[in-house]
């Protein structure tokens, strides 16, 4: 019997070799394509999270006390913009018997630089303790709320 060919044993490593050379090659290719799929679904959210980070909004100071202070129904607030531009702030007072929330307190969009005296009511909470003012950015895909960046007043004067 003179059979010529290759014995059973290196057909099978020549088959394995084959086998892990072609899986290289199409998780090589695989990779690529899911890391460039994860940036096109991520971009979004990057961009998303890096607008807030230019936003710099505070109250103004003068001699030490911070210009906002609080009426039987109204507050008034005295605003610096040294970031970027911010298209709202939205007001949540916080008092002894409510809670009630101001969607935007200006009355157009605070420009980078610039700073506002703006004076708002609110409805009958009973001691206001607390004031919360988020700066809101507006984005292609809605609003994009600051909470990072918001100021909180606890201390509240009277005017």
């Amino acid at each position: 019997m003179n059979n010529r060919g290759i014995s059973p044993l290196i057909a099978t490593v020549l088959l394995i070799a084959f086998s892990v050379a072609l899986g290289a090659v199409v998780m090589s290719y695989g990779e690529e394509y899911v890391e460039q799929q994860a940036e096109f679904v991520n971009h979004g959210t990057e961009v998303s999270g890096n607008v807030c980070d230019a936003v710099n909004v505070q109250l103004i100071t003068i001699k030490g006390q911070q210009e906002l202070c609080v009426n039987s129904v109204t507050v008034d607030v005295s605003l610096d913009n040294l970031g970027s531009n911010v298209d709202a702030v939205q007001a949540r007072i916080a008092g002894t018997q409510d809670i009630t929330v101001i969607p935007n307190i200006l009355q157009s969009s605070l420009a980078s630089g610039s700073s506002l005296k703006t004076t708002f009511a609110f409805d009958n909470i009973g001691t206001p303790l607390q004031v919360k003012l988020t700066p809101i950015i507006r984005t292609q895909d809605g609003s994009e709320f600051c909470t990072g960046k918001a100021i909180v007043v606890e201390d509240l004067r009277r005017c």
